[in-house]
């Protein structure tokens, strides 16, 4: 009977190792299988949010940083966040300027914004009555301004609007950038026509369809590349104007063709991308957070106006825009002294140039 016993008691503590041995076996499958679930999950996770933010520069990049040309310096990557830098240089005439860095943000940190990215990592100090004048890295920020038809009859006298091209030829042996608004939009052919050749058009400002008898510079500006194609450089998403999600090829810089009357490149294909871009631009414009309060107590949305400018001009041949960037030496730009199609002109980002570097004009 004894030896009943001790039989029955191994039999059970052997059953009972092997229950053990099952559980655990489970537990440890389980952990796993949640640990590899976990995972997929936390990579499909990171790789959208990735895609989201990596989409909404893109967008930025394409139509709101105005002769900026951004590239991906680093990237690093948390348990469910990630970010990527972002190295950015103006081009004057050809010549490089550097403006820092952005670090970008997704997962649970992502925060940026259109909003951020068309201001955030600017300084700002009094500029008069009209504008605070903002800098990045040293460089100072160049504006465009809203000014209506009405005011432009009077834009002589008005001494408010600046006029900063005649300050050039007070410093020599340097390259500039400058912004200038029109006293009315022009088409893109028009404009080429009124271009000198030594001097390189860098972007165009698309018009807006605010009319009022007041003028505004606005912090967000919008339009088109003429120089470099940045937004699909290093691989970023786009989705193009169907909503289908493509990765673009990469593009060079455009070459400038070799005849002197050419000034910058923008042809059809390049503006049907800019449409495609300037209508998922509202969809990143979380809150209206880019909502403009103009002088006269209106609201203004710069990409929702945008998106009404682009659908009733679909094609590069019927747009209009409202302002221009130009880089070259600062004598280059005397010539352009009291034209009549100039209201407003604001220096940017400016180097000094010397004779062994290549520009582009």
């Amino acid at each position: 009977m004894k030896n009943l016993d001790k039989e029955f008691m191994k039999l059970a503590k052997r059953n009972k190792l092997k229950r053990r041995l099952i559980t655990i076996g489970i537990s440890i499958l389980t952990t796993l299988v949640i640990l590899s679930g976990l995972g997929i999950w936390r990579s499909s996770y990171l790789q959208e949010q990735n895609k989201k933010v990596s989409e909404m520069v893109n967008i930025y990049s394409e139509i709101s940083a105005p002769n900026t040309v951004s590239t991906i310096t680093g990237t690093s990557q948390g348990l469910l966040s990630g970010s990527y830098t972002l190295s950015s240089y103006k081009n004057l005439d050809g010549i490089p300027v550097p403006l820092g860095t952005r670090d970008i943000n997704y997962g649970f940190s992502f925060s940026n914004k259109m909003w951020w990215l068309a201001v955030g990592n600017e300084d700002y100090v009094p500029g008069g009555t009209i504008e605070n004048i903002s800098y990045r890295e040293g460089q100072k920020r160049p504006q465009f301004y809203q000014i209506s038809l009405a005011d432009a009859k009077i834009i002589g006298t008005k001494e408010s609007f600046p006029q900063e091209i005649k300050k050039l030829e007070q410093v020599s042996d340097y390259v500039s950038e400058v912004a200038i608004t029109f006293d009315k939009p022009y088409t893109y052919r028009e404009i080429l026509k009124m271009v000198p050749d030594n001097l390189l058009l860098n972007w165009l400002s698309l018009s807006r369809s605010v009319d009022a008898t007041y003028y505004e510079s606005y912090p967000i500006d919008i339009g088109i590349s003429t120089t470099i194609n940045t937004y699909s450089k290093d691989g970023i998403y786009y989705d193009d104007e169907n909503g289908s999600s493509v990765k673009l090829n990469q593009r060079e810089v455009l070459s400038l063709p070799g005849d002197a009357g050419s000034n910058g490149i923008v042809n059809d294909g390049m503006y049907s991308d800019f449409v495609a871009a300037v209508k998922r631009s509202i969809d990143y414009d979380a809150n209206d957070e880019t909502r403009i309060e103009l002088s006269n107590g209106d609201d203004f949305y710069p990409y929702r106006d945008a998106v009404k400018q682009v659908k009733k001009y679909p094609k590069l041949d019927d747009a209009t825009f409202s302002g221009i960037i130009l880089s070259g030496r600062n004598e280059n730009f005397k010539q352009l002294q009291n034209k009549s199609w100039i209201a407003a002109s604001s220096i940017g980002a400016t180097t000094r140039y010397f004779s062994y570097l290549p520009t582009t004009k």
